[in-house]
């Protein structure tokens, strides 16, 4: 018998009035999703960080307040980006929110310190089918379906309206393929506060992955060379 495929939806930068949106259709279709949530728009629209944490299939996570890089921080910057938006999501939802996402996944000993000292799970991702570069929802489907294997956790952005235009097709689609949508925390497993997951791919999934990002960090890291080199970003080629 095949073994069940999982995946996991994830939602980051929101709320905006698309969240709204994308959890009538995770309702209607009965497919979790876990929305990391900044702490700043979540001032702006209380009622849409309401209405997530009330559904039965969506999660409320702390994804900063001023979606600020957190490893570029002194310390107790880091300290009040965290803490700041769990207060305000603990208000608002009624109940302390106990997922944390740093913008970009950028994270440190600092930050998972501090995390921990907050009660915060780190969720990390691993599938990123920059949504965001596109906007496009097409290709944000296609890229998913093509590249989804089983323990991935998606990333994707409730601010984008072509985001939130693609998901009923990008949960159809996985269903489609074999794929079971489950809670983040079904392939992360329960977590010490401060501790980092990204997932339960597997070492293959994650080695050609990896393989494959290569080319594109060693010409990033050439373009900063030239740039310091005070070379135009061309100069330097593959």
């Amino acid at each position: 018998m095949p073994r069940t495929k999982r995946v996991a939806l994830t939602f980051d930068d929101g709320p905006a009035e698309s969240t709204t949106t994308i959890v009538e259709i995770l309702e209607a279709k009965e497919a979790p999703a876990t929305f990391f949530v900044v702490g700043r728009r979540a001032r702006r629209l209380p009622d849409v960080v309401r209405r997530v944490a009330g559904s039965a299939y969506a999660e409320v996570g702390n994804h900063t307040w001023s979606h600020a890089d957190l490893v570029t921080l002194p310390e107790e910057e880091v300290r009040h980006e965290i803490t700041r938006a769990s207060d305000l999501l603990r208000d608002l939802c009624g109940a302390p929110v106990t997922a944390f996402r740093p913008p970009r996944g950028h994270h440190d000993r600092v930050v998972r310190d501090i995390a921990a000292q907050a009660g915060l799970d780190v969720i990390l991702f691993s599938l990123n089918p920059k949504d965001w570069a596109n906007q496009d929802a097409d290709a944000v489907v296609e890229t998913i379906l093509g590249q989804a294997r089983d323990g991935d956790v998606v990333v994707l952005h409730d601010t984008l309206v072509a985001t939130a235009a693609a998901v009923g097709r990008i949960i159809d689609g996985l269903r489609e393929r074999g794929f079971v949508i489950v809670p983040h925390r079904e392939l992360t497993g329960d977590l010490a506060p401060g501790t980092w997951s990204d997932g339960a791919t597997s070492g293959a999934v994650r080695a050609a992955r990896y393989a494959r990002r290569q080319p594109q960090r060693l010409r990033a890291h050439a373009s900063r060379l030239a740039r310091s080199a005070g070379l135009r970003p061309g100069a330097i080629t593959d």
